[in-house]
């Protein structure tokens, strides 16, 4: 305690409160910490005339609980994606309806890979968006998208982006054709208006 290393300034003014008030340093500086490890759970009752040191209760550590939102293979079964997330982000086995699945105020990031099967995460993400549908997708503007193959099964894709300004292509059997998409102010996917292809400056892009 003799040695420990205090700012000029305030060694002054635990000298000058020291000659005032008849305390040592080492009553003063174990006040304060007293007072401040206080604030963070520990206790010092006095018993029998002596100071005793109660610790804070021991916190248990919680491993945040994830569920498989959904799960999709390739007809041979040697490779596939899921998707994991929070039991708030819904029950586990989404149904989609024809355009997909979409999670409001989430995000995805990879998350690994077992037995061939592409694992990604949703994160919650203010502002953001996560959509998952059985379409063969490719991204136009403002979004990210993952998307694959599962031979005999079709194809299954993860679009994420802004609400306001992604625009992705949904392809048509064989890709014999596509239509552009993006969020519906119901939060649902619907097709890209013929006004809004110019505003967003897409009327050339293939």
């Amino acid at each position: 305690m003799a040695n420990l290393d205090l700012s000029p300034e305030l060694e002054d003014i635990l000298a000058a409160h020291c000659a005032a008030n008849g305390s040592t340093r080492k009553a003063v500086i174990e006040a304060a910490l007293i007072v401040y490890l206080e604030r963070f759970g520990w206790r010092f009752p006095i018993q029998d005339g002596r100071l005793t040191v109660i610790p804070p209760p021991a916190q248990a550590v919680t491993k945040e609980e994830t569920i498989t939102l959904l799960q999709r293979k390739s007809q041979n079964g040697r490779w596939g994606l899921a998707l994991v997330g929070p039991p708030a982000a819904g029950e586990p086995g989404i149904e989609f309806s024809y355009h997909g699945h979409v999670w409001l105020g989430y995000t995805y990031e990879a998350a690994g890979e077992a037995a061939g099967v592409e694992i990604y995460r949703l994160v919650p993400a203010p502002g953001m968006f996560v959509l998952a549908a059985r379409q063969d997708i490719t991204p136009v503007t403002g979004c990210q998208v993952v998307s694959m193959d599962l031979q005999g099964n079709g194809d299954i894709s993860l679009v994420t982006g802004d609400p306001g300004t992604a625009v992705w292509r949904q392809w048509k059997t064989r890709r014999r054709g596509s239509v552009l998409m993006r969020l519906g102010e119901a939060g649902r996917p619907r097709e890209v208006e013929a006004h809004e292809v110019i505003a967003l400056g897409l009327g050339t892009r293939k």
